[in-house]
């Protein structure tokens, strides 16, 4: 999202589309509460109306694009009967599209100064978001009767491949210095990806035995 004036109806969803922008390019701490009510087109007193303080702020931004990014992922899986590289292509896409989503949440992951109070109260999914879609669509291609390990397995090492390669080639310095490096061309990538996602299908289907033993 380039234009951080884009109109939104609600005060809240705004703030958070326009701080996650603001994050993602220059970082938490290079980000005032007061920069981001002058790119919302909001006063301070809103901000702190609806999150309380800029960390707050960070994790709400981390939670909402979590809950984005596994709809989307939700409503691609149900996109009638498709392989699991076709909607690993997707996922792919739709996270070079939405770049400052992925960039905000590995930066909460790997900072410790972002980290939130614990709060017994909090119940966060350790998961990636639209992991339940994807393993079921995992399931419709390999049958119900792969362990659920093994299916479970492929869902997260798909993931997590898709996730980091997306990063990377979101990142400022990569899109700086690589630009003309094999490995940052989309349809490369996208086409590692599909062979990846051929491998794990097809390790588990050929040999569910090796799972019986975890």
């Amino acid at each position: 999202m380039e234009d951080t004036t884009v109109k939104v109806k609600d005060t809240k969803t705004k703030i958070l589309i326009v701080a996650n922008e603001l994050f993602a390019r220059n970082g938490f701490d290079g980000v005032s509460i007061r920069d981001i009510a002058q790119a919302a087109d909001v006063n301070v007193a809103s901000i702190n109306y609806h999150f309380n303080n800029k960390l707050n702020l960070l994790h709400s931004i981390f939670d909402y694009n979590y809950t984005f990014i596994g709809e989307e992922i939700t409503k691609m899986s149900l996109d009638g009967k498709q392989k699991t590289e076709d909607l690993a292509s997707k996922i792919f896409e739709l996270f070079m599209n939405n770049g400052p989503a992925l960039i905000n949440g590995f930066k909460i992951l790997l900072s410790d100064h972002l980290t939130p109070p614990l709060n017994d109260k909090d119940d966060r999914s350790l998961g990636p978001p639209g992991g339940a879609a994807i393993l079921k669509v995992i399931t419709e291609e390999v049958g119900e009767e792969i362990p659920l390990k093994a299916r479970e397995w492929a869902m997260r090492m798909l993931t997590s491949n898709i996730f980091h390669n997306a990063a990377v080639m979101s990142s400022t310095y990569c899109k700086t210095f690589h630009k003309d490096d094999y490995w940052m061309d989309n349809e490369n990538k996208k086409f590692e990806i599909i062979q990846l996602t051929r491998s794990l299908i097809n390790n588990i289907k050929v040999n569910p035995q090796q799972w019986d033993q975890y």
